[in-house]
């Protein structure tokens, strides 16, 4: 448990109405930690269960002083993670002891019950009035949950959705006030529709304890129809006849041939099984017979044309066989697979819902993506108000299947979205589909919506979101957070990937090549397989080309000996099963030619390493976050930072911004790159910020083919003396990047040290983009280059410099990560000092980033915690060189001209 939650769960334990029911033992945590979403488990730091309103608003009034996140539960029936606590500490209302039906108004046509109560146990105990109440979601699902995600279920067709169904609430507001949104008549003109505005609002703007409920009359005769048809075509085709016919039926559904499968593995006779065919279902009733008779000749009049048979059940039991079709879909989806021996199966349910007229062309484009995507998911749909779930059946160890699964929900939402429909019909956004909520409303809306939520909760913790700042650490984070629950935003003062961090350049050097470190090279060679074995596959299908190249690297020496670096690395190299390959000068000249060869006579080779297109990878790596809900406000007003938000005992609740918003949120990460120093004045004499020159040259067509990957491994020229490094030509650009690890250049160092302010510009950089002009180098650099070109590429050295590049970074002293809380700052974390190495690992470095903010045991915490410099130490790590002690200041450098960057023949 975080310290800052202690105080909060003392208090609730030796709270008067509260103590008696806080729970806060590991099988009480464990049982609230799930839903029945595919998201990860997050356990709460204490479950409340709540058993009066009074205790609601008792509960809600501490949370709010000790501003910690509220959670609202019953049964867990969620499919999008809606009741799921925020990894970094929430206490859960358990609400499954606030079941009470209170009151039953059978002649009003109206019943008040507590969130608690089960939509099936609600409508047994109102079955002796006559009376039922339509919303028929998932089993167990409960009121509280139901009003929460506005669902709907089998009925909607006929009585409309949850808010079609509930007539007024009582809330408890996010400072535990308590309201009552309207009265029980059926029909009020009275004020703002308050009761809507809670209803689908998933706890987020405050606590349902109490709904007042419309019921309907229970129709007195029924009986159930199926059709069968040859294609899923003919039967959307069918369904939309239906519709339109007018008949009032009671339901109306649809199963494809798939899930027709999934229902007969239970059916053990076979002359009970079902045809393997696409089937819709609907069932007839109302209070006559001719009523139902109505209902049923239009049925059949709607299907005859193109089904192959149409039924009509004539008994109870028959109707009760042929309904179950549709009520062991969900349940028997995943036997479609028990054949595949040991392995673990879930179930991801996607929901979207279109206009009636566009369900054919919808249904057949899905089932085109399933078959593209690889994927097995049954179609079962409440086709009569367009509705339709696929029950994708995934392996949970298998993360390509996964990602794939993930994949197909959002193509299938976004078609949903190009035909003015929805990303979802009645499960919720939830965690997984915040993405698709401003895609489908637009930034309008989502802005009104921040707006409602900043009014009724502004210290954000109904169901609060997380802030995270940009850069390779920031995304990494920020997607793996995310994935585990959290509510993520991304702020940056420019677009997303942002063009000014070192790691949107467009090649990166990825290498586990660390001495005898061997965590980071645990760290790089699992991120290499992550590279190889997920992201290659996914950027392939996205982008026609792969993020990494292994085209190997060579470690260059002034001569046959290794230095203590190289010789560590080999070995630990192969202590991890990677074998390296001595290179003596013929290897290296042929490789890189004579002036090379001649330069640096020794080395080796790792097989195991190359480089990734890392612009690329952060368009990449930003487009996966924005599809796992990742949201994004970037711009210099809406994206930059001003100040931390603090409230009265200290603690950090949210950030400011350039356009005057505030954001709250329960936790803070910045991750900003080289601006981070900017923004923690604590990191002052622990990091530092550099630029490091980059040049690009042009090669000519002729010549191309010498520089290509699969011949021309990443080279480092004897690095921790000289600091170059060079890649293969770059495929997009036609392009050789040449870089250096050496000092670099710095800017003037300036703190503000005001009362309230966070530090000003700490290493302050020069430009907001280093890549404006070519002339950003200092010409001392281009000076440099061109000597070292002159005698180990003397080939290239009689072509112009096409390109340059300042890449600023955020430099820890001892060349190693700062993630970790930052001292005095409650509530605000930091992940920095990448040295420019931060972006090899960035396929797992957000793993390594969420372990430590939800304080998960982790063999990286040690290595990244926050420590001082010794004063005796200076600035560097093994492989910088040591051309000079400090980085040149850039201020008073004189900047390379055009006529500079001009080949010297």
């Amino acid at each position: 448990m975080a310290k800052q939650h202690d105080a909060f769960v003392a208090a609730l334990v030796g709270h008067a109405q509260l103590g008696s029911v806080t729970k806060i033992d590991a099988r009480t945590l464990g049982r609230h930690s799930h839903d029945q979403s595919y998201h990860a488990a997050k356990p709460p730091i204490a479950v409340v269960q709540v058993r009066s309103e009074e205790h609601v608003a008792a509960l809600v009034r501490l949370a709010n002083i000790h501003n910690v996140p509220i959670v609202s539960f019953a049964a867990g029936s969620s499919l999008e993670g809606q009741t799921l606590a925020p990894a970094t500490g929430a206490v859960v209302a358990d609400f499954s002891e606030m079941d009470r039906v209170v009151a039953v108004h059978a002649e009003d046509l109206d019943c008040v019950v507590e969130p608690g109560v089960g939509w099936s146990e609600l409508r047994e105990h109102l079955k002796p009035s006559g009376v039922f109440f339509p919303p028929d979601p998932g089993a167990a699902a409960c009121i509280g949950g139901m009003c929460g995600t506005n669902c709907s279920g089998t009925l909607a067709f006929k009585y409309g959705t949850m808010k079609d169904n509930v007539l007024s609430l009582r809330v408890v507001m996010a400072d535990g006030s308590i309201i009552k949104t309207r009265n029980r008549a059926v029909k009020s003109s009275a004020g703002y529709d308050l009761t809507r505005l809670f209803v689908g609002s998933e706890g987020t703007l405050g606590i349902i304890t109490q709904a007042t409920l419309r019921l309907r009359r229970l129709p007195t005769h029924s009986n159930i129809a199926i059709a069968q048809f040859p294609s899923l075509a003919d039967s959307a085709s069918a369904v939309q006849r239906l519709v339109h016919s007018g008949a009032p039926f009671m339901r109306l559904e649809l199963i494809d041939d798939v899930c027709i499968d999934a229902v007969n593995n239970e059916i053990e006779s076979p002359a009970l099984k079902f045809a393997r065919l696409t089937t819709i279902l609907a069932e007839c009733a109302g209070i006559s017979e001719s009523d139902v008779t109505e209902q049923i000749d239009a049925f059949k009049l709607a299907c005859s044309s193109a089904a192959t048979s149409i039924s009509i059940a004539t008994t109870q039991q028959e109707s009760d066989r042929l309904w179950s079709l549709r009520k062991r879909a969900f349940f028997m989806a995943p036997s479609l697979r028990h054949h595949e021996v040991g392995k673990e199966f879930a179930t991801i349910v996607t929901d979207v819902a279109v206009p009636i007229s566009r369900l054919v062309d919808i249904l057949v484009a899905t089932r085109k993506l399933i078959a593209n995507a690889r994927l097995v998911a049954p179609i079962v749909a409440h086709a009569g108000d367009g509705n339709f779930h696929c029950l994708i059946v995934v392996d949970k160890n298998d993360a390509d299947e996964f990602q794939r699964a993930k994949h197909f929900r959002d193509q299938m939402a976004r078609l949903a979205l190009d035909m003015q429909g929805t990303c979802t019909g009645e499960h919720g956004i939830g965690i997984g589909k915040q993405h698709l909520l401003e895609e489908e409303l637009g930034p309008g809306a989502i802005q009104v919506m921040r707006k409602i939520k900043k009014a009724l909760d502004p210290k954000n913790i109904l169901n609060p979101g997380k802030v995270v700042g940009s850069g390779a650490f920031g995304l990494s984070a920020a997607l793996s957070l995310q994935k585990r629950g959290h509510s993520v935003t991304v702020f940056d003062r420019l677009p997303i990937p942002a063009q000014d961090a070192a790691s949107t350049d467009i090649s990166k050097v990825i290498r586990p090549d660390y001495a005898d470190q061997a965590l980071y090279q645990k760290l790089a060679l699992a991120s290499i397989e992550k590279f190889k074995h997920e992201w290659n596959p996914d950027a392939k299908r996205r982008f026609g080309k792969e993020l990494y190249i292994e085209c190997g690297t060579v470690y260059a020496t002034k001569d046959t000996g290794m230095n203590d670096f190289e010789r560590a690395s080999i070995a630990t190299l192969k202590s991890s099963g990677v074998e390296t390959k001595i290179l003596n000068k013929d290897d290296i000249t042929a490789i890189y030619g004579s002036g090379f060869g001649n330069e640096y006579q020794g080395g080796y080779l790792n097989p195991r390493a190359g480089y990734a297109d890392s612009g690329l990878t952060m368009q990449y790596l930003a487009q996966i976050a924005s599809e796992s809900g990742v949201k994004f406000l970037t711009g210099p007003q809406a994206g930059t930072f001003v100040d931390l938000i603090k409230n009265g005992s200290g603690a950090t609740i949210g950030i400011t911004t350039s356009d005057r918003n505030r954001h709250y949120a329960d936790l803070v990460l910045v991750a900003a790159g080289s601006w981070t120093p900017s923004l923690l004045p604590q990191l002052q004499g622990l990091c530092e910020v550099t630029a490091q020159p980059v040049i690009h040259i042009k090669i000519p067509d002729n010549l191309k083919h010498k520089f290509d990957a699969s011949k021309y491994p990443v080279w480092f020229a004897d690095v921790s003396k000289t600091g170059f490094y060079g890649f293969p030509i770059s495929p997009t650009t036609g392009e050789l990047k040449f870089a250096n690890h050496g000092p670099g250049f710095t800017s003037s160092f300036h703190v503000d040290t005001r009362p309230g302010k966070t530090g000003g510009n700490v290493g302050e950089r020069k430009k907001w983009l280093t890549n404006v002009t070519p002339t950003d180098i200092p010409k001392e650099a281009v000076s440099k280059y061109r000597k070292f070109l002159k005698s180990a590429f003397p080939e290239l050295n009689k072509f112009d410099i096409t390109r340059t590049r300042l890449c600023w970074y955020c430099e820890s002293w001892d060349g190693n990560f700062y993630i970790d809380a930052v001292p005095g700052a409650q509530n605000v974390f930091v992940a920095t000092g990448g040295s420019g190495h931060g972006f090899k690992f960035v396929p797992k470095l957000g793993d390594v980033i969420a372990d430590i903010v939800e304080g998960k045991p982790t063999e990286f915490k040690d290595l990244f915690k926050w420590r001082t410099k010794p004063d005796d130490v200076k600035f560097g790590d093994e492989m910088r060189a040591t051309m000079s002690d400090r980085p040149s200041n850039l201020d008073i450098q004189e900047l390379s001209t055009l006529t500079d960057l001009k080949a010297k023949l």
